[in-house]
């Protein structure tokens, strides 16, 4: 969430600190976000850029932290919520507005900070109205949109605080996504449905989403709305747990137009000029052409999931489990308006760039892949051992075979 920054990147990792990396030829470690005397006591979960360089992050602690933008790492906690902070939503930038950022959580809330004087710690609102952990959060001019674990999608007056509930999935809704100029939202939850909702109609509940067709055999991971360049206009894209990407037109409601089979769960989804990038659980990124969704090509970023990217006209960043971070450039074309960007052309000319020599956090996720590797290969020993032993009793009068590791 919050305005992309062209050369930082912020990643979420599942340990207290947050890594800010800065993404060019080759990322580094441009800062560690944790001292001794700030920053979460548990998993950082989400993260976000301000307009002016600093950095929001949000934590199971409960806690949403405000880095400073350069120099040591700094950073104002942010006190209010009492269960774990799962999105973060910045204001649009104006100038002279004041700038404010959104959390939801786990506690069922939404709280309104106001970034110009953070150093007071409480939060300038509290939006209750939802019965289940809040999910996910939209924020786009005037639209301000959450989802929770029961499937519920409320749109919110932030003058007032009032909500008014749009209608429900079957399940956790898992997306959410202004589409246009707001005027519309679209929802995904895990009953496979992605549904539009008119939010001009304040005063009136939207319905059932079970009345939406269903786009996916499991639950809608993401959703990303895109213009088509030269006026080829609007898509949505929708990402599944049944490792497909589905293009759907809004115009058409949401009816499927093209749809690309992933090779795993895709955990990460964008979209940039004439291409779709999809980050699966595989550890592939793969880069799809719209709107035909016809695979161009993939990526292999090392065989841990894609948790996180972001794709713009130069560059692609990858955020993974390994706790790596992978950046890759996508040529030099000179810019001219009836050029497509460097990322829509042909394969040949791109030159991905590996990301630096492992750090401790990627040596400490292999070792642990390789040692429960060992230990399924073990079980699996066992459990052949003990069929063997099984086999051989009912064969030979009652008398066992040895098991795995008790032969001489």
């Amino acid at each position: 969430g919050g305005p992309a920054r062209a050369d930082k990147a912020a990643g979420r990792a599942a340990d207290q600190g947050g890594v800010e990396p800065v993404v060019r030829a080759e990322p580094r470690r441009k800062r560690t976000l944790y001292t001794r005397s700030c920053g979460h006591s548990d998993w950082v979960t989400c993260a976000a850029h301000a307009a002016d360089g600093r950095v929001l992050s949000g934590g199971a602690d409960g806690k949403v932290c405000v880095w400073s933008a350069s120099g040591p790492a700094r950073a104002t906690t942010l006190l209010g919520h009492v269960g774990s902070v799962s999105c973060l939503a910045l204001s649009a930038p104006h100038t002279g507005a004041a700038q404010h950022a959104l959390s939801a959580s786990y506690d069922k809330s939404i709280r309104l900070w106001s970034l110009d004087r953070p150093a007071e710690a409480s939060s300038a609102a509290c939006l209750r109205g939802h019965r289940a952990p809040v999910l996910k959060l939209v924020w786009a001019a005037e639209l301000l949109a959450s989802a929770d674990r029961e499937g519920a999608v409320l749109l919110w007056d932030l003058r007032t605080g009032a909500h008014t509930p749009l209608g429900a999935h079957r399940g956790h809704a898992t997306a959410l996504a202004p589409l246009g100029d707001a005027a519309a939202l679209a929802s995904g939850g895990q009953d496979g449905r992605v549904c539009l909702w008119d939010c001009r109609q304040r005063g009136c509940s939207g319905g059932a989403a079970a009345a939406a067709p269903v786009h996916h055999s499991g639950a809608v991971s993401e959703l990303v709305p895109h213009s088509l360049p030269g006026g080829g206009g609007e898509l949505l894209l929708s990402a599944g747990a049944d490792k497909s990407l589905a293009l759907l037109e809004p115009r058409m409601g949401l009816a499927v137009v093209a749809r690309r089979e992933l090779s795993d769960f895709p955990y990460s989804l964008a979209a940039v000029g004439s291409v779709a990038v999809a980050g699966c659980g595989d550890g592939a990124v793969h880069v799809i052409e719209l709107p035909s969704a016809r695979r161009l090509y993939s990526l292999r970023t090392g065989g841990a999931a894609v948790r996180a990217m972001h794709a713009d006209p130069n560059r692609l960043v990858c955020a993974c489990d390994d706790g790596g971070v992978r950046a890759y450039t996508f040529g030099a074309a000179e810019r001219r308006g009836d050029v497509e960007p460097p990322l829509g052309v042909a394969p040949a000319a791109r030159a991905p760039t590996e990301a630096a020599p492992p750090s401790q956090a990627q040596q400490y996720a292999q070792k642990k892949r390789l040692a429960l590797g060992r230990a399924a290969a073990l079980r699996a020993a066992r459990a052949a051992g003990a069929g063997v032993g099984a086999a051989a009793s009912a064969a030979g009068g009652g008398e066992a075979a040895p098991r795995v590791g008790e032969l001489d």
